[in-house]
This record gives structure tokens, C-alpha cells and sequence, in this order.
């Protein structure tokens, strides 16, 4: 240091050089052209708002002011500008010096050829450097603090230019920083915003810049770790190789931090030799392809938590990259994310080192990455437990040499998986699969293994070593026949447990199955499993059942479309059987096999016969609607009730089916012709309904209720009649009638159905006289009906439209009794007819498979009725009837009740 005697000075400056404890108050700038030393508790404040300035050329000149032994320098709203080819430090505290840097001030430095050429030096146990509110530039380092010593730092901003490093905290020192701003405009290749180096650092609201390398680096020693807390700040780094934060044999706690870097192989943070690192909330944003959020080399402790954040969308960048470091066997790399978020446009998180990792993800963490979620490689055991509502998106992909355990407790996976030692699904937790997958052992508790849907015929495989556990399996299938495309389970080894499985239908309209059947499940080794469905699988008109076993495999699970019969349980075996002299019985010819319909068909091939057989039984016969052969009133208006019940049994198929109608008719022409012939013509509406319940008995096979549901229709109908009768009780009756149906389909599937039916009859009777009073009528009629219901879709199937064309003939024998003179005016009469309909039930067609059912075409049906007058102008008519199939298929009944009404 050189002597005062070398030092040109003015008259200010010597009172503050010579004179202890001095302040001076400078009015006006002054210019010093060598150093000045503060020492042995001096003080030397500038306040004023002019320039100071110190030029130093000379190289043996090392600083601008020296404060040492208890000295202060204080700068209160001042520009100090130190500059000159040879200066190092502008300002130099040690032994215990303090430099206070206070609001409003501006510290230049202008040099950067000098020895150690900084802004600031802080060093030595007690040197203290306060900075409040104030500004340093330098074209050097800006702030070193070494050795002890203590820097204080509020509102202040550091730029620095051409510097190794803008700030340095170095050698058990201490940085306390509130509100700081480090800009790093330029500097050497391995140069930093901020270092801290065996040393300590707490900054709060801190926002870093570094236009060259890195931005704050973490450094210590095996023996001595720097200990930093961050909170609240930004780290932006914009070069290439120039990592936001690193941290070597270093504790960082870092919480509302948001980095960002732009260059390529700009990592957002490196984590090395043991450190430890806990974040909490904040963002790591890496823009460039080739840089990974965070890297991670060797055996050390990471921790994000609380809404922390990484994205890397760079389709070569990795969110967390765990890398390769000399690792012992016991050493282990752990990872822990609470409540974070990893956002990769190429893998989420990858190991690619040999060694133990252990990953914990939990509390409603994400990960996600374009290429994979997760990578695993080189030697070593890695376990990977995922819990609490947190998500895996991506796949898996494990290497061959890599052991990974992955455990998820109540999360959701959602990608593929390729070569894991095993997977355990728990707590309702669900894998969705979205590729062919290959790995160990799978064990699964209450949770569900989910097949994504397929793209573009895209139906999965996955291929395990073993199965165990109880939960569900949703796998996808085109329903159709035995060779239908659909996703598989493989079980190499051994299969065990219970599970419940769901099949989503991918298009396939369904088809018997002829053989084993669509297999879903293929077991290699041991199965112990059980598997039922959950869920009915249903397309076309079938319903799948899953069987486990078939000619050509015994073990695995098949989809068919068949009922078999629930075997009964094996009996007791009798410890000390008898012998059986009964020789075996012949065995019997394997049965046919029974046909899956679904319960929803049942009522959709009966429909169109049902309301065919509404149309005949409303158009009715001639006496039905009109009553017996009385003399018809003039101006007649008369109306009817209906009904019948009948039970259809078509094979497997029985329907119990109920018809209400009211009927009302106007007689609009009538006419008494020369011959003593009476005409009548009118018009009629008619209003009723049909509801029918239906069964398969088949249904029984495999312990289900034979009930199917039911079919509802309303009906509305206009027509008109003409009718001639002759005076000896001959008639010829014509009808029409127009009927708008609606049906509504109730089973496992809700449907509606509209249509309409046009009929058209013509009927014939001749009375012959047996007696006085008896008279007996051959009848004939026949009635021509056209019937066209829409095609609907159920959700399931579609089913077409039916059109029917189909006769009905009826012939028949009527016994009646004429009433004579003096007796009551009332007619009762026996009827026996035939009925045959000249056509099959109409077929309909669901999905691919057109369906006709067999219902009974002829019948007969015997029955009564009477006429009487209930007043001068009112006849009143009932009549009743049973019905039985030829066949015996067919029973029923059915009733009217009517009146005939004059107003004239």
C-alpha cells in the first residue's frame, strides 16, 4: 500500500485522510488521481449529488479507497466513477471495514486491466458491505465477498460487463439480498451472475440476467457445503450452455423462483456431488431443444413440491434427466414431487445411469412427455411409488438391464409400457393403455386396467409374466364373429384372482360367433382366475357371454355368443361308494348350441306381428261392429269397446299381449233399394293401444331372469264402411281403415318405433233357416293388410324398417236365434271360425341379422253373443270369444260391448 507522502491530495480529502472521525460534506466534485486509505474507525461519508471520481494509471495503484480497522465509507445519493487503465477494486473493506452504498447512489467502475480489478471487495472476518436502494456498474466482476465476510444487499442492482462472475460470495462468507437485481452483460465462458462458493446466502425477491453463462452456481467442498434460501425471484439465461442454476456439493432451498433459459444445452438446473435441493412452487421454462429442466448427477436428494413447475418443450429436451456419477451400491438417488408439474415435449423424467434411484410422485402430480413419461436404463434398481390423484402421461419404457418397480396408489397412468419388472395398480388406481405393452408381474387391487379405444384399427396387446389381484379389465373388441379384431390379455406365466371385465364395442354389428368365440384373454401357464363380465356386451342382436375354456384351450377367456348352461356345483364325493351295477347310460348327442339374443330383440321381431294382429282385431267382423241382423235405425251412430288377451308362444320367445279399443262409427248414406235391400255407408275412427310382455326362456340357461321387458303401442285409426243387406238377413259388409302407430320398446335399451298399417276387408254371410227360430249363417271373410314400420337405432344396433303384405281368412258357422211374435226383441247367437293368415310373421332385421319369428298363422275361436234393445231408438250388443292356436301355441280371449243409436 503506498505512504501518504505519495499521495496528492485536496484540502477535504486530508482532513478526512489525517483527521480521525471526520466527516466531510463535499460541495462540489473533486477529482483524485491516487488512492485513498480509511482506517482505525475513520468515517467518510459522501452526500452530496456531484461526482466523485478517482483515475488510477499507475500499476501500483490496487484500489480507489481502502476502509480497514473499523473504518466507514459512506455513500448517500453520490456517484462515485473509479476508472484507469491499472485500477483493481474501486472500493476495498477489510480487517473489519464497513462500506455503505446508500439510496439513490451509483458506484461505476470502469476498469478491468487492473489485478483484481472489481467494483467492491468485501473481505475479512466484521467487513461489512451495505447496499440500500443503490447501483453498481462495473466492466469487471461487480461485488466479491470473501473470507467472513458479510454482505448486506436491499433494492440494489448489479451490472456487470466483461466479468467472471458479477457477484461472488466466497470462503465462508455470508450474502444477504433483498429486492436484488444481477445483470450479467457479458464475461468469460464459465462465468456467472452469482456465485456462491463455501458460503451461505439468503436472497429474497431476487431477479438474475445473465446474457453469457450461468446464472447462479452453488459451489462447495465435500468438507463444507454452501447453504442458500431463494424466494421469490426470476434466473433468465440467454446463451447457449449457460445453465440458470447449478448446484455442486450444495444445499439450495428455493421457493416462487421462475426460471428460463433460450439457448441450446441451457439446463434450467444441474444438481451434483450430494447436494440437496428442495423447491417449492415457482417454474423452470427451458425454450431450446437439447436442454433438460433439471439435471441430476449422481447420489443426490431432489425435492419439488407445492405447484412447481417444469416445461421443456423441446423434442430433444428432457424435464428431469438422472445421470451417471461413480456411485457406490448403497448410494441412492432419491427424487421427490409433491404437487408438481412436468411438461416435456420428449420424456418427462429419464435415468440413464447405473445405480438406485428411488421416485416419489404424489399429491396430485403430472407428468407428461411426448415420447415418454418415464425412461429407465443401466444397471441398478429403480422403484418408482406414484400416489394421492397424481398422473403418469406418456409411456414407459424401461430397459432390458434396468430393474423398475413402479407402484400407483389411487393415480391414473395413462401411455404404454415396455419391459418393467412389475406394475402394481392399488386404491382404484387406473392404467390406460395405449399401446402394445410388455413387463413383468402385475398385481392389482380394486382398480381398473383400461384399453384406450383404438385408432385406425390400432387394438393393443399386452404381454405380462403374471397376473394377480382383483380389479377390472376393459379391453376393446369389434363384435362380430370368432376373428373380430379385438385388444388381448397375455399371461405368460401364471394368472390369479378375481377380476370383472368390460368390453366397449368398436364398431362391430355383431355376428354369431361359430367357434371358440373372440378370445380376450390367453392364459400360458397356471389360471386360477376367475372372470365375469360387469357389464352386458351387446351388438347387432346379441349379447356376448365370457366363457373360460374351450376345444382347443382350456385356460383362456372367449367372448360367444351363446347361452351354456351354469354348471352345477361338483358333488360331494362319497368317501365309501357302492358299488354301481347299472351300466353307464348311452351318452347323449352334445345339444345344439342356444343363440345370445339380446333382450331388447325379443320385443323388436314381435312388434310388427303384434300390431298386424292389432289391425285384424280392430277391423272385427261385421256383427262385432254392428251388432245382430235388427233393423238398423235411421241416422245411425254407434260405437263399440274391444279387447282381447292373448299368450304367443314362439319356441324359446312367449309374448302375453293386451288390446283396448274404442271404435265410433256414422252412418252417412243409407238407402232401402226396390228389391227390399237395405245400404248403409259411414265413416269411423278408432282409438287403442297394445301392450305386450315379453320372455326368453332361454335366458334361464345362465341363471337370468327370463323376462324381457315390454312393448307399448298406441294406435289411431279413420276408416269407413259400406254395407249391403238383404231383407232375408243376407249381408256383403267392405271396410277400410288407416292406422298410425307409435310403439315404445321397454327393456335394456329404450326405443320407439313409429309405422302405420292400411287394412282392407270384405266380409259375407247367408242365414239359413233350421227352423222357425233358428237360423245358421256360413260366413267367409277376408281381410287384406298392408303394414310398414321405420327402421330406429337403439344405441346398440340398428334396425331396419319392415314392410309386410299378408291375407287373413276366416270362415266360419254363426248360430243364432230369431226372436218370434210376442217374444222379447233379443238375438243370441254361437259362432265357431277358422283363422289363417296367408303369410309369415314379418322378419326383422337388427344390425346384420335378419330374424323371423314363428307365430302361429291358424286358429280357431268359438264364441257368443247377444243383441237387444235397450230403448225405441238404442240397440245394445256384446259378444265374446276364445282363441286357441291349431299348433297350440296360441290362446286367448277377447270381448265387445256396443250400441247402435238413432236421433231421429
Amino acid at each position: 500500500m503506498p505512504a501518504f507522502n505519495t499521495c496528492k491530495i485536496t484540502r477535504c480529502i486530508l482532513l478526512a485522510c489525517c483527521l480521525p472521525n471526520i466527516a466531510v460534506m463535499s460541495a462540489s466534485a473533486a477529482n483524485y488521481t491516487l488512492p485513498l486509505l480509511l482506517t482505525n474507525n475513520q468515517k467518510l461519508t459522501f452526500s452530496t449529488k456531484d461526482n466523485e471520481n478517482i483515475v488510477a494509471d499507475n500499476p501500483l495503484i490496487k484500489y480507489g479507497i481502502m476502509v480497514n480497522n473499523g473504518a466507514q465509507l459512506t455513500f448517500l445519493a453520490n456517484t462515485f466513477n473509479a476508472s484507469g487503465s491499472q485500477l483493481g477494486s474501486s472500493l476495498v473493506a477489510q480487517n473489519g471495514g464497513v462500506i455503505n452504498i446508500g439510496k439513490d447512489s451509483v458506484i461505476n467502475h470502469n476498469s478491468q486491466s487492473g489485478e483484481i480489478s472489481h467494483a467492491v471487495t468485501i473481505q475479512d472476518a466484521g467487513s461489512v458491505l451495505n447496499i440500500n436502494d443503490a447501483t453498481l456498474n462495473s466492466n469487471s466482476a461487480a461485488v466479491v465477498i470473501n473470507s467472513n465476510a458479510t454482505a448486506n444487499m436491499i433494492n440494489a442492482t448489479v451490472n456487470a460487463r466483461n466479468a467472471d462472475n458479477a457477484l461472488e460470495v466466497n470462503n465462508e462468507s455470508t450474502l444477504n439480498a433483498v429486492g436484488l437485481t444481477v445483470n450479467h452483460l457479458g464475461g468469460t465462458s464459465n462465468s456467472s451472475a452469482i456465485v456462491i462458493s463455501n458460503s451461505d446466502a439468503t436472497l429474497l425477491n431476487t431477479s438474475l440476467l445473465s446474457q453469457v453463462r450461468q446464472g447462479i452456481t452453488i459451489e462447495g467442498s465435500n468438507e463444507r457445503f454452501s447453504n442458500v434460501t431463494y424466494e421469490r425471484g426470476t434466473i433468465i439465461t440467454k446463451s447457449d450452455q449457460s445453465n440458470a442454476v447449478i448446484v455442486d456439493f450444495g444445499n439450495l432451498k428455493m421457493s416462487d423462483v421462475d426460471i428460463e433459459t433460450s439457448g441450446q444445452y441451457a439446463n434450467g438446473m444441474m444438481v451434483e456431488n450430494g447436494s440437496n435441493v428442495q423447491i417449492s412452487g415457482g417454474s423452470i421454462t427451458t425454450q431450446a431443444p437439447m436442454t433438460n429442466g433439471i439435471t441430476v448427477i449422481g447420489a443426490n436428494d431432489l425435492i419439488l413440491e407445492n405447484g412447481m413447475r417444469i416445461s421443456t418443450p423441446g423434442d430433444t429436451s428432457k424435464g428431469i434427466d438422472l445421470q451417471a456419477a461413480p456411485m457406490t451400491e448403497n448410494e441412492l438417488q432419491k427424487l421427490r414431487l409433491d404437487n408438481s408439474t412436468i411438461t416435456s415435449g420428449n420424456v418427462g423424467i429419464s435415468k440413464i445411469y447405473d445405480g438406485n434411484a428411488q421416485l416419489v410422485i404424489d399429491n396430485a402430480t403430472r407428468i407428461s412427455g411426448i415420447n415418454a413419461a418415464m425412461t429407465f436404463a443401466g444397471n441398478g434398481t429403480t422403484t418408482v411409488n406414484v400416489s394421492d390423484q397424481s398422473q403418469i402421461i406418456g409411456n414407459i419404457i424401461n430397459a432390458t438391464t434396468a430393474k423398475t418397480n413402479m407402484t400407483l396408489d389411487a393415480s391414473v397412468l395413462t401411455g404404454a409400457v415396455q419391459n418393467l419388472s412389475s406394475l402394481a395398480l392399488n386404491n382404484q388406481s387406473v392404467w390406460n393403455l395405449t399401446g402394445d405393452s410388455v413387463l413383468g408381474n402385475v398385481s392389482m387391487d380394486n382398480s381398473l386396467l383400461n384399453f384406450t379405444q383404438p385408432q385406425q384399427d390400432s387394438f393393443r396387446t399386452l404381454t405380462a409374466n403374471t397376473l394377480s389381484g382383483n380389479g377390472a379389465l376393459n379391453l376393446n373388441t369389434r363384435l362380430g364373429s370368432d376373428d373380430s379384431p379385438t385388444d388381448l390379455l397375455h399371461i405368460t406365466g401364471n394368472a390369479s384372482g378375481q377380476f370383472g371385465v368390460l368390453v366397449r364395442n368398436t364398431g362391430g354389428s355383431g355376428a354369431l360367433t361359430q367357434g371358440d368365440g373372440i378370445r380376450l384373454v390367453q392364459v400360458d401357464g397356471a389360471d386360477t382366475s376367475s372372470l365375469k363380465l360387469l357389464k352386458k356386451v351387446s351388438a347387432g342382436a346379441f349379447d356376448y357371454y365370457l366363457y373360460k375354456g374351450s376345444p382347443t384351450s382350456s385356460k383362456d377367456w372367449y367372448l360367444r355368443t351363446y347361452l351354456e348352461p351354469v354348471p352345477p356345483p361338483e358333488p360331494v364325493p362319497d368317501p365309501t361308494p357302492d358299488p354301481d351295477p347299472t351300466p353307464d347310460p348311452t351318452p347323449q348327442p352334445t345339444p345344439k348350441p342356444v343363440i345370445a339374443y339380446r333382450t331388447d330383440v325379443v320385443g323388436y321381431i314381435a312388434s310388427p306381428f303384434l300390431n298386424r294382429q292389432y289391425g285384424f282385431n280392430s277391423m272385427g267382423s261385421y256383427h262385432e261392429r254392428t251388432g245382430d241382423s235388427v233393423k238398423r235405425s235411421q241416422d245411425g251412430t254407434w260405437g263399440r269397446v274391444g279387447g282381447s288377451h292373448d299368450n304367443y308362444d314362439v319356441g324359446r320367445f312367449s309374448f302375453d299381449s293386451d288390446i283396448r279399443y274404442i271404435q265410433i262409427g256414422k252412418d252417412l248414406y243409407q238407402d232401402d233399394t226396390p228389391r227390399g235391400n237395405t245400404v248403409h255407408a259411414g265413416v269411423m275412427i278408432s282409438l287403442g293401444d297394445q301392450k305386450t310382455g315379453s320372455s326368453d326362456s332361454a335366458r334361464r340357461l345362465v341363471g337370468e331372469s327370463a323376462d324381457t321387458g315390454d312393448v307399448s303401442t298406441d294406435a289411431y285409426g279413420v276408416g269407413g264402411y259400406y254395407t249391403l243387406k238383404t231383407n232375408d238377413g243376407a249381408y256383403l259388409d267392405f271396410v277400410g281403415q288407416i292406422t298410425d302407430y307409435h310403439t315404445d320398446f321397454h327393456s335394456e335399451n329404450d326405443a320407439k318405433q313409429d309405422g302405420y298399417g292400411v287394412a282392407l276387408s270384405a266380409e259375407s254371410g247367408i242365414p239359413l233357416a233350421i227352423t222357425q227360430s233358428w237360423r245358421l249363417e256360413p260366413q267367409v271373410q277376408v281381410i287384406y293388410q298392408y303394414l310398414h314400420m321405420k327402421g330406429f337405432n337403439d344405441g346398440i344396433a340398428t334396425v331396419n324398417k319392415t314392410t309386410d303384405n299378408s291375407v287373413q281368412a276366416r270362415g266360419g258357422l254363426r248360430l243364432s236365434h230369431q226372436p218370434q211374435a210376442g217374444q222379447p226383441n233379443i238375438t243370441p247367437y254361437l259362432n265357431l271360425d277358422a283363422v289363417s293368415t296367408f303369410s309369415d310373421a314379418p322378419a326383422v332385421t337388427i344390425g346384420s341379422t335378419r330374424i323371423s319369428p314363428d307365430f302361429t298363422q291358424s286358429t280357431w275361436k268359438a264364441g257368443g253373443g247377444i243383441t237387444a234393445p235397450v230403448s225405441k231408438n238404442a240397440t245394445f250388443y256384446t259378444s265374446v270369444s276364445y282363441t286357441r292356436g291349431f299348433d297350440g301355441k296360441q290362446e286367448g280371449y277377447r270381448g265387445n260391448i256396443g250400441i247402435n243409436v238413432s236421433f231421429k
